[in-house]
């Protein structure tokens, strides 16, 4: 076997191998909530910092641990891999329409049941990326069909009343649109006996006959861990050494069904059932004629300084959907009216901007519930890497100090007052290191610097940490940079993929990522063909029910190489099928070398010379990949979440064809 092609067919490895390797650390608990699309570290807001933890995380990098896995599932194939990260960076950065493939829609958050009535009755679909707005529609026409939805109630006692919790760190209600492992419904977030509970009401999926709730759930949602109590709640116990996660289910009417979440104990649970009831809120009864449409928009990233002071000279927001528009003129123009912006320095320049950050290392924050405007830069420091904040106090909020400030807007309690300068905030736990140093700049600015380092380190940093003005009005240039990682592109069929390499057109994408499909492009151009997948009976076929496009195109990446991947389906089970060009700057004696110099994977087993298995199931689900050389400058990857029996059955009646254009 070549060199060259063990090279590649390693690159290929890591993107099944790091993901199943690091599903051990997932929270199982995490699979039947509602949650924010992105957020996996489960902060309450998609952020680059999850973009950067599920790359750790497919990576296998020692103690990392997604919070929410659900959250980065955005290939919605209860799976997570490299083109989940690939959409996830997608949505991060454009966040709307116009791209190959769409992430899942995300629940939205509202604060008092009157908003629910009102965006029920009134919503417009065109506040919502293109992408989202069937998933919505859909969602909206289920409860104005029922004409009302469910609300909770209790006992008249009014010592022990079920309210609302206000101090939910998001929206204390959701409207959830329909997911692979969650139905249609409305979310609360509610305190009981100042102990905290989630209690969902959900539409039932018309598309599942079964006999009961408890058959249902074990079809439609997976669930069959199920303790039934009494006939009339199903309680499913999710916890962990590390937390209790507790649920209970029970049937409501023939097409509606409530869950019940909380991390108490399971006789708080029970007790909390005993007083929950439930009554129909008509929609009808509201008369408002304006929609609600909460929208959490997202920060813009930028690779240098002056590309984010463009931005904010140039104020320009028609590049943003029309409902985030207001959200990031009033950031630009906290900025403006400054006329400045604040950047971190140091006596010795030993403080940089980190080149090395996944995405862009500076950040420009709009406002939101849990964080005020700012900007954020990612830096190094002495080998360690640091987060610098400086933000905008919010002048709705008086206060004495800039701690009574934190406790009154952010809700920020457990400081640790240094010197009257710095008050340290640790939120680390058993798994990492997470702390943050909040101080004073102005009377209108503050800094906050965060690290997973040790507080130590932290106060080291802060001995040397500065800052400076930068003059906006300084800087000429008219357009902002937006930079993000090349990330595949999905076509339907064959012909759409041929027709796009031979046009290998690239005016479409961002500058930032014009040479890296330029590149891919180049490299089936000058084959002249492309591998496609065969078998002697025709039985192997494209998805036709993929969820998003059954053909991709892909661009090189740190983590793979240049290929071809087809989604397809053999006896009723279905695979991965890719076909990557190899990587001519690896020189290795064989595959297995490799994959173990390149990935750090060692448990491959050879079969027969030809197939290099990898096997990352666990307890959980079964994930196989199979890597094979096609010819001295290709070869061949096979991934499948079937037994490795059926894998190695696939495998016997799987050829490979060229296609040539």
């Amino acid at each position: 076997m070549k060199k060259k092609i063990m090279a590649i067919m390693l690159a290929t490895a890591c993107i099944g191998a790091g993901t199943l390797n690091c599903a051990t650390s997932v929270n199982a608990a995490e699979q039947n909530t509602p949650f924010i699309m992105g957020d996996v570290n489960d902060d309450g807001v998609f952020s680059v910092s999850d973009v950067v933890l599920l790359q750790k995380w497919l990576l296998a990098v020692p103690n990392t641990h997604l919070e929410n896995w659900r959250a980065a599932n955005f290939c919605d194939d209860d799976r997570l891999d490299v083109f989940d990260l690939t959409l996830m960076k997608r949505a991060m950065i454009y966040g709307e329409t116009g791209q190959p493939i769409s992430p899942t829609t995300q629940p939205i958050g509202l604060n008092r049941t009157e908003e629910v009535i009102e965006l029920l009755k009134n919503y417009d679909l065109n506040n919502y990326n293109e992408a989202y707005r069937k998933s919505l529609s859909k969602m909206f026409e289920r409860f104005n069909e029922d004409g009302y939805f469910y609300h909770f109630a209790d006992s008249e006692n009014e010592e022990n009343k079920i309210t609302l919790n206000e101090d939910q760190t998001n929206a204390a209600i959701w409207l959830m649109p329909y997911a692979n492992l969650e139905d249609s419904g409305i979310l609360y977030h509610v305190a009981y006996q100042g102990k905290y509970y989630q209690v969902y009401y959900y539409f039932t999926d018309p598309a599942y006959t079964v006999s009961d709730l408890w058959e249902y759930m074990a079809q439609r949602l997976r669930i069959k861990n199920i303790n039934i109590v009494d006939e009339k709640f199903g309680i499913v116990d999710n916890s962990n050494d590390e937390q209790t996660d507790m649920s209970a289910y029970f049937a409501v009417d023939d097409t509606h069904y409530c869950k019940i979440r909380t991390f108490e104990p399971e006789d708080a649970l029970m007790d909390f059932l005993q007083v929950l009831s439930y009554e129909k809120l008509d929609i009808a009864v509201n008369t408002s004629t304006d929609p609600i449409t909460p929208v959490n928009v997202q920060p813009i990233s930028y690779k240098e300084m002056d590309a984010a002071i463009d931005a904010i000279n140039n104020n320009d927001v028609s590049s943003y959907p029309d409902a985030e528009r207001e959200d990031y003129r009033k950031m630009f123009e906290c900025f403006s009216e400054d006329g400045y912006i604040y950047h971190f320095t140091d006596a010795e320049n030993a403080i940089t901007l980190r080149d090395d950050h996944p995405n862009a290392a500076i950040w420009l924050m709009p406002y939101a519930n849990y964080e005020d405007t700012g900007i954020l830069y990612h830096v190094a420091y002495q080998g360690k890497y640091y987060q610098v904040c400086y933000y905008f106090t919010d002048s709705a909020y008086a206060s004495s100090d800039l701690w009574e400030y934190l406790e009154q807007r952010l809700d920020i309690k457990n400081i640790n007052v240094v010197d009257e300068k710095y008050g340290i905030v640790d939120n680390s736990n058993d798994e990492q290191t997470d702390i943050s140093a909040y101080f004073a700049i102005d009377d209108t600015h503050y800094c906050k610097v965060k690290t997973y380092e040790p507080e130590d380190a932290l106060m080291d940093f802060l001995q040397v940490l500065k800052y400076e003005k930068l003059d906006i009005a300084d800087n000429t240039s008219t357009a902002p940079i937006i930079p993000m990682t090349a990330q595949p592109i999905g076509y339907k069929d064959m012909g759409a993929m041929i027709e796009a390499i031979k046009n290998s057109d690239v005016s479409t994408y961002s500058d930032a990522d014009c040479d890296d499909y330029r590149k891919m492009f180049e490299c089936f151009s000058e084959d002249g063909f492309i591998y496609q997948f065969s078998d002697a009976e025709n039985a192997i076929t494209l998805r036709e029910d993929h969820p998003n496009a059954a053909v991709w195109l892909m661009p090189y990446a740190n983590y793979e190489d240049t290929g071809v991947l087809y989604h397809v389906a053999y006896q009723g089970k279905y695979y991965q099928v890719y076909y990557y060009f190899n990587d001519p700057a690896y020189t290795v004696s064989d595959l297995w070398e490799y994959i173990e110099q390149r990935l750090g994977i060692k448990n491959f087993n050879v079969v027969d010379e030809k197939y290099g298995i990898v096997d990352n199931s666990n307890g959980e689900q079964s994930v196989v990949s199979a890597f094979f050389a096609v010819d001295d400058t290709h070869y061949c990857k096979v991934r499948t979440y079937e037994p490795e029996d059926a894998l190695t059955d696939f495998l016997q009646v799987l050829s490979s064809e060229k296609t040539v254009f």
